[in-house]
């Protein structure tokens, strides 16, 4: 089975391609993403790749969609695990531009 995507969405998707779309997809119908039905502003290649299942009321115009829309809004978990990481490397900076100077001295 194929589903025929954007050309940088397969490069996009990674080693797990299916777990990709299948968060995409749960994403669409929990309705934490909207998809925009706009035309793409330059051409983009569309390319097939096997899949081994489809989703039901899911055609490949919608499935680009919905994956363009997956890339450009992170899930929730996503941001908040990017800005604790945030948090914690400013943390360490504070600490390591706050250490004393030291000396190493030379053993003659």
């Amino acid at each position: 089975m194929q589903v025929r995507l954007y050309s940088d969405q397969i490069g996009r998707l990674g080693c797990d391609h299916q777990a990709t779309i299948r968060a995409a997809v749960r994403r669409y119908h929990a309705g934490e993403i909207v998809v925009k039905n706009a035309t793409p502003a330059k051409i983009r290649a569309i390319l097939p790749l096997s899949v081994s299942t489809r989703f039901d009321g899911i055609d490949d115009a919608l499935l680009r969609q919905i994956l363009d829309a997956h890339f450009a809004e992170p899930e929730p978990r996503s941001a908040r695990i990017a800005a604790e990481l945030q948090k914690w490397d400013a943390i360490c900076r504070e600490m390591l531009d706050n250490l004393p100077p030291f000396i190493i001295e030379r053993a003659h």
